[in-house]
């Protein structure tokens, strides 16, 4: 089994239902593995994730989260939407 570790953001005007950001750039085999990661590099996934919403959207739960549900968030049948690609000019 594959986990994600995955952000779950405050709400606000744009977002009332708030956000998820899954960081792609680890994956664990365990459960064990994700939590103390997560835990030993609180400062720099807490960093990412105010340079992506921030200071004013804090995270409102970081868990580990197992690679169904992370596919599961990605379908766009369940409402997921793909962040627009800005344009250059």
């Amino acid at each position: 089994m594959k986990f994600f570790i995955v952000a779950l953001m405050s709400a606000n005007l744009l977002s009332p239902n708030g956000e998820a950001f899954i960081f792609t750039t680890h994956t664990f085999e365990k459960v064990e593995e994700c939590k103390e990661f997560a835990q030993q590099n609180m400062i720099p996934i807490s960093v990412r994730l105010m340079k992506e919403f921030g200071p004013e959207r804090p995270p409102q739960l970081i868990s580990c989260v197992e690679e169904k549900i992370v596919k599961d968030m990605l379908d766009p049948a369940n409402g997921y939407v793909p962040p627009k690609k800005e344009d250059l000019i």
